[in-house]
């Protein structure tokens, strides 16, 4: 199994119970992927302007007034994927998504995958006490503490049961 697969098939276990969390993150990176087919066009639009000048004339005023306005709606629309906008769309569609990442309790034993930090070691399995579809919070790390961490850090160790 390749290791994108593994990835793929671990973050499937981290939603299981998550429905909502799952099916937002679909339609978020639908809009996303849009995104990135509009920045490529719109980059190479800009590389064709440029190309007609390398060994050409200098930059003719529309052509940077062409090249200035697609960089506008790139940063324009830049903002938009950074804001709340996109989830304010996403959930005026279907107002079940207005309480997606809700902490819910989740009982789960994760085996970290980071790098050793000052309260989580590599390979050590911790028990989750509540999930919200993209960040744990760990009963104890290292030093006995609670504290959250992302998803992407842990694999569910779902073969295992947590004894109560």
């Amino acid at each position: 199994m390749s290791d994108e697969n593994m990835r793929n098939e671990q973050e499937l276990c981290h939603y299981e119970g998550f429905d909502k969390e799952r099916k937002y993150m679909e339609i978020w990176d639908q809009i996303r992927y849009k995104k990135i087919d509009s920045i490529e066009q719109r980059v190479k639009k800009i590389i064709e302007i440029l190309d007609r000048h390398v060994e050409g004339p200098l930059l003719v005023h529309e052509d940077y007034r062409e090249i200035q306005s697609i960089y506008t709606q790139m940063r324009r629309d830049t903002m938009f994927y950074m804001s709340g906008d996109a989830k304010n769309i996403i959930c005026s569609i279907d107002p079940i998504y207005e309480s997606v990442y809700t902490r819910r309790e989740c009982i789960r034993l994760l085996r970290y995958l980071g790098e050793d930090d000052t309260s989580l070691t590599y390979g050590n399995i911790y028990i989750s006490k509540d999930f919200n579809g993209a960040t744990y919070t760990i009963e104890k790390d290292d030093n006995g503490n609670e504290r959250g961490c992302g998803s992407l850090y842990f694999e569910w160790q779902n073969n295992i049961q947590v004894k109560s």
